[in-house]
């Protein structure tokens, strides 16, 4: 998998991370959607100031940029009529080796189960992925892309590559690393602390 796609990816999952852990996270009465507000749960004191106030403003500052990114794809798509709702599940589905359970999807998206169901069931209509019984496990199905859905990965992909080209200009190989690394400590820093789901019974 290119790195470009390595960094969209990256990027998104770790401000997944980051909003469950430092976030708050409310649900809407309609339960159609979600929204965080931004209460961190922790504060370390800390002598330096410089560094504290990086600290408060880091999760922020990745959230939006993520947003700003995946804004950059869904403009680039515009002409395909596809909105980040409906690229991702392609751009995954193109990525993985056919066919992808259902469930490993639901995982693959950090999203909920019924929502990714909803997805599938748009795109299908659409004719750019069809869903199989899987005999081995019948709590769920197999999706694989169409015809028209793989050409659609493809464009989503050049897309998405495309963007994080230009994002990542003028930034070294050294420097992308070094910007691996500190996802990857700070994604080891969030699981080491999980935050149950927001629909999770309360503990006695």
């Amino acid at each position: 998998m290119p790195d470009s796609i390595h960094a969209e990816i990256a990027l998104a999952h770790i401000v997944v991370f980051w909003k469950r852990a430092a976030c708050g996270y409310t649900k809407h009465a309609n339960g159609l959607h979600a929204y965080y507000l931004y209460v961190p749960r922790w504060r370390n004191p800390m002598p330096d100031l410089e560094r504290n106030k990086k600290e408060l403003s880091f999760g922020r500052r990745l959230a939006r940029l993520g947003a700003a990114w995946r804004r950059q794809v869904d403009h680039d798509l515009r002409d395909y009529g596809l909105t980040e709702a409906t690229w991702r599940p392609v751009l995954y589905l193109g990525l993985l080796p056919p066919p992808v359970r259902q469930t490993d999807l639901v995982r693959a998206l950090e999203i909920e189960a019924p929502s990714v169901a909803r997805l599938l069931d748009v795109l299908e209509r659409r004719d750019l992925v069809f869903r199989s019984p899987d005999h081995t496990d019948k709590r769920s199905k197999l999706v694989s892309l169409t015809e028209k859905g793989e050409r659609t990965a493809r464009q989503v992909r050049h897309a998405v590559e495309a963007v994080s080209s230009r994002l990542l200009q003028g930034i070294s190989t050294p420097e992308l690393l070094a910007c691996y690394s500190v996802f990857e400590r700070i994604e080891a820093n969030l699981c080491s602390r999980p935050v149950p789901p927001a629909n999770a019974a309360p503990q006695p």
